[in-house]
């Protein structure tokens, strides 16, 4: 709505293209599973062989409160999300967007300011990260292994990837492209089995840095709206650092010094090192995690 001229052009013909495939494939996998396809989901199906049909726009969802919302906002602003094309973006025209969205969803206009405030909070903290890299999610195949599947971080009682398709495809366009379905369940699965996963030379540096990243402007924008902080956070990125401590000694012993894994790995290393002194120094650290998990268990 706010682009002008060729670039409005092109993302409209590339956002027409992503919602057609996204939507076909979430109604194949339900009907594969024999499952019914929701009517807020048929509704934005794409005609592409009509040139001049109507590319059906997406509702915000209503149902999130600011708490549940976290992480499906950051995962859907730090994608992107007509993959795979790729088109620069004013950043006014993805303030104003996220703004909007946040809106619509009665969360308030500043919640979308918050998350884009939190997300460059959380970039400058580990000097840098690139985010246009959780938009390839290299992390998706590994850590989807070690999780144990999309399952990991499914509802309780519903098939993982049905569930998790379903609750993302409210967000709308790129539900299913460009990593946002994994992105999002691999943001609030549990921290051990997706420690072992950034600890595995199979997975870059750059990919490392995009999901710290996405935790630290989760715990900035809960700290901002008095959310609670999740101890998924710290400990996952604790779990982290004591996974890449163990693989770096295993490798150093043996390995050359100028190693391509070993420079990987301390990289690595020390980026999950600034995203934990940043949180301790904000007083999310370990102290909030321990508080927070006393406060979900049930009194005796």
């Amino acid at each position: 709505m706010h682009l002008e001229g060729d670039t409005r052009q092109r993302y409209s013909e590339a956002l027409r293209h992503v919602q057609a495939m996204t939507i076909e494939r979430i109604i194949e996998r339900r009907r594969c599973e024999k499952l019914l396809v929701p009517t807020a989901i048929a509704e934005l199906q794409v005609d592409l062989l009509d040139p001049g049909s109507v590319t059906p726009e997406p509702r915000a969802p209503s149902h999130y409160d600011k708490k549940s919302a976290v992480i499906p906002l950051v995962t859907v602003a730090a994608t992107n999300l007509i993959q795979p094309f790729e088109i620069d973006l004013p950043e006014e025209c993805h303030r104003w967007a996220m703004e909007q969205l946040t809106l619509e969803m009665g969360l308030g206009r500043k919640v979308g300011a918050d998350l884009l405030d939190s997300m460059n909070q959380a970039r400058k903290a580990l000097q840098g990260t690139n985010w246009t890299r959780w938009a390839a999610v290299g992390v998706g195949a590994v850590l989807l292994a070690a999780t144990g599947g999309l399952a990991a971080a499914a509802a309780p009682g519903l098939y993982g990837a049905a569930a998790i398709a379903s609750a993302l495809a409210a967000f709308g366009p790129g539900g299913m492209i460009g990593g946002l379905l994994t992105a999002g369940a691999l943001l609030g699965v549990g921290s051990g089995s997706v420690a072992y996963g950034l600890a595995s030379s199979s997975t870059s540096a750059e990919t490392v840095e995009a999901h710290v990243a996405a935790q630290l402007a989760m715990a900035i924008l809960r700290d901002k709206h008095k959310l609670g902080q999740d101890p998924n956070t710290w400990a996952g990125l604790a779990a982290a650092e004591m996974a890449m401590n163990r693989e770096l000694s295993r490798l150093v012993g043996v390995s050359d010094d100028s190693a391509t894994v070993v420079k990987e790995l301390n990289r690595k290393l020390a980026t999950v090192r600034r995203a934990l002194d940043y949180l301790e120094a904000r007083g999310l650290g370990r102290r909030t995690a321990e508080l927070e998990i006393l406060a979900e268990r049930p009194a005796s």
